[in-house]
């Protein structure tokens, strides 16, 4: 399996989600928090959080996607603010 477009696809359903069902969102996804790899603690702190959600059916995605879809869910409600003329010019 194609770890890389297993995450895009991710990654993409869950913008689709965060913008098109919002209420959906926390159902369907989680973002895991960061975790100190550098450290056995960490490492096991991620390994406990992954296999607990891993159960649940709930998709897992990192800090920095995490990131990622707000900023893009940001800009698109910027953006339509924009196109529907609810900015102030």
């Amino acid at each position: 399996m194609d770890t890389e477009k297993t995450k895009s696809l991710d990654t993409g359903t869950a913008f689709h989600c965060r913008v098109l069902e919002p209420e959906e969102f926390s159902k369907r996804f989680i973002i895991a928090p960061e975790f100190n790899r550098r450290t056995s603690a960490g490492k096991e702190e991620e390994k406990t959080f992954l296999e607990e959600y891993a159960r649940t059916g709930i998709t897992v995605l990192t800090a920095e996607e995490g990131r990622k879809i707000e900023f893009m869910y940001q800009s698109a409600m910027a953006l339509t603010e924009c196109i529907a003329g609810e900015v102030d010019q």
